[in-house]
Order: structure tokens, then sequence, then C-alpha cells
């Protein structure tokens, strides 16, 4: 699987819109390394990657220390998976809080997009990795074989770099 590098980040964009949650992974003083599954709240124009989250929460601390981040998005079950590093900010802008409200945020903030503890996360990517299965487990399978058989490489499908994003 050969690694295909652009700067076209719409691939990047249906992936995530399709899998919509992600590990967030964040460092603390430490450099300890903690990740948590995100619900992925927006990608906007600018590529830039939204969640909610309480203003309390230890991400937010281990960000405010760290801006650095990692996204990654996984399903097996498709064959995509999704790696994004970037530089993490908050936005405490009622409008947008109202534009990205769902009913996802309700189990987190009952008050509404109004909850004096909601926070919105932007990620702003740097770089972001794909690959991309899409055959069947059986042609999967089959693609295995084939490459043990004749003593070759596995191609398991597209594998893209977005860059400069």
């Amino acid at each position: 699987m050969s690694i295909k590098e652009t700067h076209d980040f719409d691939k990047v964009r249906a992936i995530i819109k399709e899998l919509k949650v992600a590990m967030l992974v964040t460092a603390d003083d430490g450099l300890s390394m903690h990740a948590r599954p995100m619900h992925t709240a927006d990608v906007d124009d600018e590529n830039n990657i939204w969640f909610m989250t309480n203003e309390n929460s230890e991400k937010v601390k281990e960000m405010i220390n760290d801006h650095h981040v990692s996204l990654t998005y996984s399903c097996p079950q498709s064959g995509k998976y999704l790696s994004v590093t970037g530089t993490a900010s908050f936005n405490d802008n009622q409008s947008r809080k109202d534009e990205l409200f769902n009913v996802f945020g309700k189990a987190w903030f009952p008050k509404g997009a109004e909850d004096p503890e909601l926070l919105l996360i932007k990620i702003n990517p740097d770089c972001a990795e794909y690959w991309e299965t899409s055959s069947s487990k059986l042609v999967q399978l089959f693609r295995v074989v084939k490459a043990v058989a004749t003593k070759s490489t596995y191609d398991g499908g597209e594998h893209g770099q977005v860059n400069n994003i």
C-alpha cells in the first residue's frame, strides 16, 4: 500500500463525517498520554474539527498546558482508519454552541447549549493520514493469501497523507 500525498482535505472530511467518534489524545504535565472517545460535532469550511466538552474536564486542563493533540478514527468493519494531529483551542461563543448543540450534547449537558460548563474544542489540523480498505473481508483475506503465496507485499487499499492543512 503506497502512500499518496495530497493537500486535499475532502477524503479526511468524508471519513470523519462517516465515523463521527474519535479518540482524542492529550498529554499531561508528566507527558503521559490520555485518550478518550469524543463525538465530532462539526468539520467546518476551514477544516477545523469541533467537539463539545465540560470546561472543568481533565482534557481541558491538559490542552491548556499543551495544545498539541491527536485524533484517531477507526472502523474495522468498513476498513476505514484516520489519524489527525493538530492544535487545540477553546471557543465559548454562544451562537457557535447553539449551532453545534445536538441530541448527543443533551446527554452531557442537560441544560442545553446554554449550560455554563459547556465549552467547545476546536482542533486545527496540521497533518492527517488515512487508510481505506473498502473491500469485503473475503477480498481482504484473498489479498493476504495472495501476498503470502507470491511472496509479495500485501496491498490493503488506499493510504494517503494530507499535509499543510
